[in-house]
């Protein structure tokens, strides 16, 4: 009964406009939920060069830091099931010999702060630790390279990904005339 009132008081072609709206809602239409949640990376290289990438996480939003890594699209070489990265690019050692500049130059694994002010070392593996959606992970070759800050929006263009769009139907009035 509220829901003809509704109707019924919003005239002919807001009714029909409310009732598409409800009707469809849910049907199908993407929603906020059902876009991928992402992760930036920064990748310092030692030399100067900066790469950043906004990651997909998938849509369950979870992926370890490898996977972030690995979904980079990055060249990657990792040991021991990814708990030490060893060439990143074409910088590092071979996947054999991951310490092959050690103790000069090792991969370095890093978080962003909250805050997004500051990287935090990683006091775990990159196999081992879980990326939230909208966190920003970092990794520098070497360690007297710096490794910048950079905040995850200006890493992932969320305004324009497919969550900030809406969609509603069309709806097409023909006018007598």
């Amino acid at each position: 009964m509220a829901l003809r009132s509704m109707v019924a008081g919003a005239g002919s072609f807001g009714g029909v406009l409310l009732l598409l709206l409800l009707l469809t809602r849910g049907a199908g239409f993407p929603t906020r939920a059902d876009t991928p949640s992402y992760a930036g990376l920064v990748v310092a290289y030692g030399d100067g060069t900066v790469d950043t990438v906004c990651v997909d996480l998938g849509a369950d939003g979870v992926a370890r830091g490898i996977e972030v890594l690995q979904d980079s699209g990055l060249h990657l070489e990792a040991a021991f099931g990814g708990e030490i990265v060893c060439q990143i690019g074409v910088v590092g050692c071979p996947g054999n010999d991951c310490w092959c500049a050690y103790p000069g130059a090792y991969w370095a694994y890093y978080h962003l702060d909250e805050a997004g002010a500051a990287w935090e070392f990683s006091g775990s593996g990159a196999a081992s630790y879980q990326v939230a959606p909208g966190a920003v992970e970092g990794w520098r070759w070497g360690t007297e390279s710096d490794l910048p800050v950079i905040p995850f929006d200006d890493i992932c263009d969320v305004d324009s990904s497919p969550a900030s769009v809406i969609y509603l139907p069309l709806v097409y009035r023909s006018l007598p005339g």
